[in-house]
């Protein structure tokens, strides 16, 4: 998205600590300027359903590969260590994305991830414990 309001000549901020709760795989916000004080910068851009058809448009004509992925840059652990992106495994039970940013805390070599992708032994199941008799109780009627 940042890559699409630059090129449509966009005021725009990343802001990488920025996450939706519901797509916390996926970190990062993009700010965008379409007014400044009061009037907007740009009569194509007027308003915010015309700006995500274009960004759409955009998004339709330069996929994400996992190239540009390598390209953008990214944490200095993962950078220095000549880290090369991977299609990330879908998890079951969540919505996400194949290609994830570097600093998503899905990526695959994140550690506090890493266990999600890894296949734990399946825990022996538990010996069943006998039960108690049941305590009957006798009523006289008088």
């Amino acid at each position: 998205i940042l890559d699409a309001c630059r090129y449509l000549d966009i005021p725009c901020i990343l802001e990488p600590e920025k996450t939706h709760p519901q797509d916390f795989g996926n970190p990062g916000r993009v700010r965008v300027a379409i007014k400044e004080s009061g009037k907007y910068l740009d009569e194509q851009y007027k308003t915010k359903r015309k700006l995500i058809q274009l960004v759409g448009q955009f998004l339709v004509e330069h996929p994400t590969t996992l190239q540009k992925v390598q390209e953008l840059p990214g944490p200095p652990e993962l950078q220095q260590g000549g880290y090369i992106p991977e299609r990330v495994p879908r998890v079951k039970g969540l919505k996400m994305n194949e290609i994830v940013p570097l600093h998503s805390p899905f990526t695959i070599k994140h550690p506090s991830t890493k266990s999600v992708y890894e296949r734990e032994p399946e825990p022996a199941p538990p010996a069943a414990v006998p039960k108690a008799p049941k305590q009957k109780k006798i009523m006289v009627r008088r």
